[in-house]
């Protein structure tokens, strides 16, 4: 134990107690955030000197400073050192913050961000009944009685951290922090392709454990949750065209060498999302000849006949009536639509002589090549989507 003269211990005693009613003082100071035996802790770790950590509490408590911003930024006691003295005191975990960690936004649904920032703690995950609570003092009773009321019938398993690192767990997780937008981070790993293409890099290939990338998935994770979205939907390094056709004769014209492009190419997939027919609420009706019609004629009258559906009294489709489950709207989650061109021999002859989309278009369709309208009916025969949707997404 550290030795302490009777002079230095009621000076302490002056300092945490009286010094919070001095007279001169416009309001009164907040009291320090951590307990005189962890502080302690602390100085018999030799992670601050003695007079240094005296000379902290002093200035804390008439600056109304928190004491750990004193010790982190000013006396430079390590955070990993800080935190593993918190582990041993508390005797539990100590985390630290992990950009990697992605906070399930349900858990905050209804709590404060104020009051989370103030208290100093944090949900960090659920599995099954057992909730993880990041919190800067596992022993403070007030707090445990507000994580139980908040998360009643819940087994709370206690993790200790620092003050900063928790409120950088909420910032990241109501998408507050200041990692960069999401057009920001994208160039920020553009920039580190080309720099590793280039031979520059220190070590290493880019991976799922990459800086930017850990934080490009927190930033569209946050964004998506703000925005109330219902599925993210990513297209990595894509070429955004109305037809897999069409992708070909848009990058001839970007300056691809056609031979060299024939000869690479294995084939081109086009793809659509489509709105998906709520199976909560999903009925089939019977369609009028009209529709019937838009049907065949938006899937080709030539090409109708090899589906074997004709309009009759008992042929049906499906719509969604709308329900609580997907707010009425008759449509909940996607359906892709897809379009393949193979590139086979007379595809690639095609490719190399330049010939015109129509005519690339016919050869593949020979072949049996499905377009996106035609794929999207098939879907609709499906009693996936309706070809309102369809049309929507497949025809520009």
């Amino acid at each position: 134990m550290i030795t302490q003269s009777v002079a230095t211990y009621q000076k302490r005693q002056v300092l945490s107690v009286a010094s919070l009613k001095k007279p001169s003082m416009p309001k009164q100071p907040r009291k320090m955030t951590m307990g005189r035996s962890l502080l302690d802790c602390i100085a018999y770790r030799g992670l601050i000197k003695q007079a240094d950590l005296d000379a902290a509490i002093e200035e804390s408590l008439s600056r109304e400073i928190d004491l750990e911003t004193l010790l982190l930024d000013k006396y430079r006691v390590p955070r990993s050192a800080l935190g593993s003295a918190l582990g041993e005191f508390y005797q539990c975990p100590y985390v630290s913050y992990d950009e990697r960690t992605v906070i399930d936004p349900e858990l905050l649904k209804n709590l404060s961000f104020d009051y989370l920032r103030r208290s100093a703690w944090i949900p960090l995950k659920r599995q099954g009944t057992v909730l993880d609570i990041v919190i800067n003092d596992p022993h403070d009773l007030e707090k445990g009685l507000d994580i139980r009321r908040a998360f009643p019938g819940t087994t709370t398993r206690f993790s200790v951290g620092l003050r900063r690192d928790i409120e950088q767990y909420l910032l990241v997780a109501t998408g507050q922090a200041n990692g960069g937008s999401i057009t920001e981070i994208l160039g920020e790993l553009v920039d580190e392709a080309g720099t590793e293409r280039n031979g520059e890099a220190e070590s290493g290939e880019i991976d799922e454990n990459d800086s930017a990338i850990v934080r490009l998935a927190n930033q569209v994770i946050a964004e998506a949750y703000r925005l109330g979205a219902s599925d993210v939907h990513i297209e990595p390094y894509s070429l955004h065209t109305n037809s897999s056709v069409e992708t070909i004769t848009r990058l001839l014209d970007m300056g691809c060498d056609s031979f060299n492009f024939a000869d690479a190419m294995l084939g081109v997939l086009a793809m659509r999302l489509c709105k998906r027919i709520c199976s909560d609420c999903k009925e089939t009706y019977h369609p009028t000849q009209q529709e019937y019609d838009e049907l065949v004629q938006g899937y080709g009258a030539q090409h109708w006949d090899k589906l074997g559906v004709s309009y009759t009294e008992d042929w049906t489709l499906s719509r969604g009536r709308g329900c609580e489950i997907c707010n009425h709207s008759g449509f909940k989650g996607r359906v892709a639509l897809h379009e393949l061109l193979v590139g086979s021999e007379d595809i690639k002859n095609l490719i190399q002589a330049k010939a015109r989309t129509a005519e690339i278009l016919s050869v593949a369709m020979r072949d049996g090549m499905v377009t996106l309208l035609q794929n999207g009916i098939q879907k609709v025969l499906k009693g996936l989507t309706t070809y309102r949707q369809v049309r929507a997404v497949a025809i520009k």
